[in-house]
């Protein structure tokens, strides 16, 4: 579980720092096309969003097991509130 968290932490990293550089690239297009310009880095801005969608994928796919594992040990919020306001409630009475 615990490489599982790190895998999940670093894709979002990732995904992070890709999304970052595509706004960038996004901004120099928009710029470009609103100025008449020809926009150059065509192919970069394609390869950029191509790895955002891996990447954003990669990162669903690690949360969504991480999440499994968290069920599957008991880690869930769900249950651990249910313990917990179970046995608040029956030490007031």
């Amino acid at each position: 579980m615990m490489k599982r968290t790190e895998e999940r932490d670093a894709a979002e990293e990732d995904m992070e720092t890709l999304d970052g550089e595509l706004v960038t690239v996004k901004a120099r297009r928009k710029e470009a096309k609103r100025d008449g310009e020809e926009f150059t880095e065509e192919a970069e801005y394609r390869r950029l969003k191509k790895k955002c969608k891996k990447a954003h994928a990669k990162y669903n796919r690690l949360v969504q097991e991480v999440e499994r594992l968290e069920k599957l040990l008991g880690y869930d919020d769900k249950s651990t509130g249910d313990v917990s306001s179970s046995s608040s409630s029956s030490f007031g009475q």
